[in-house]
């Protein structure tokens, strides 16, 4: 049996043809090395910093950070409350129980602190007191968890972001940024992703509903496919191009644009 071809994206032209601007487009296929390389972002988007420049940028303590610091009593707690702060910053997560920390991410904390880095063990096996700092750290520093109020403002800030955007990539990076701005708490990659890859649907079907509001009914009906795909075979290398990705495979479209329900809804 043939192998089902996968698709990741949707191209698109409006070209003018008789005077009229006609949509035009089809599915671009899905590469492995288009997966791989989707991949290798996520995993980079909120791993802990590994440079002497990272690190200088993202996790230097004030002089409010270090009193708050100076409140625990042991070389531990005062370490294990700066690294929590630090990765609640940059890269807005959680820390994850037995994460390996970079080295240079664990000294350049433990220096400012005046810590032995070495014992962070010490207080990696007292779950309670770092459930008990994590919520002085989020009250005392402004940190949210994404709630679902956050979550409906935030769904509706990038909705209006996505508009315009041809790479979903694009709107994750800067979902991201928004809620490290806004000391959201980064819960997960996927959840993002998620949010994300629904803007950038919701701006799309906006997209096609305009643009079928420019077709007549005779050029959106069955027939009018084919006249679509004539339209394609003839593209002007001058036509503006419009790419709609997604944000990585789980984003996928399977199918083709809904072009004849968007002729047939109201042009608002």
């Amino acid at each position: 049996m043939a192998h089902k071809q996968q698709w990741d994206r949707i191209a698109a032209r409006i070209v003018p043809v008789m005077g009229k601007n006609v949509f035009a487009g089809g599915l671009l296929p899905f590469t492995p090395q288009a997966t791989d390389a989707t991949r290798k972002q996520r995993d980079a988007l909120l791993i802990l910093p590994e440079t002497e420049a990272e690190v200088l940028r993202h996790h230097m303590l004030g002089p409010d950070d270090l009193a708050a610091v100076n409140q625990c009593r042991t070389p531990e707690t005062r370490l294990s409350y700066a690294l929590q702060l630090c990765c609640l910053r940059f890269p807005g997560r959680y820390l994850s129980r037995g994460e390996l920390l970079p080295g240079i991410m664990l000294d350049h904390i433990a220096d400012q602190v005046q810590a032995d880095a070495d014992v962070i063990a010490l207080f990696a096996r007292r779950d309670a007191t770092r459930y008990e700092q994590l919520t002085t750290i989020k009250e005392r520093h402004g940190f949210r968890d994404l709630s679902q109020p956050l979550r409906v403002e935030l769904a509706a800030w990038a909705q209006n972001e996505a508009v315009g955007l041809t790479d979903g990539r694009v709107l994750l990076d800067r979902l991201i940024e928004w809620m490290r701005a806004g000391r959201i708490i980064i819960p997960g990659i996927s959840v993002v992703e998620r949010l994300a890859a629904t803007a950038m649907l919701s701006a799309d079907l906006a997209a096609i509903a305009e643009i079928g509001g420019l077709l007549s009914p005779p050029q959106c009906d069955q027939d009018g496919r084919a006249f679509i795909r004539q339209g394609m075979r003839g593209l002007p290398a001058e036509a503006g191009q419009l790419q709609m990705n997604h944000a990585g495979p789980r984003a996928a479209w399977g199918h083709s644009f809904p072009l004849t329900a968007a002729c047939r809804r109201p042009h608002v």
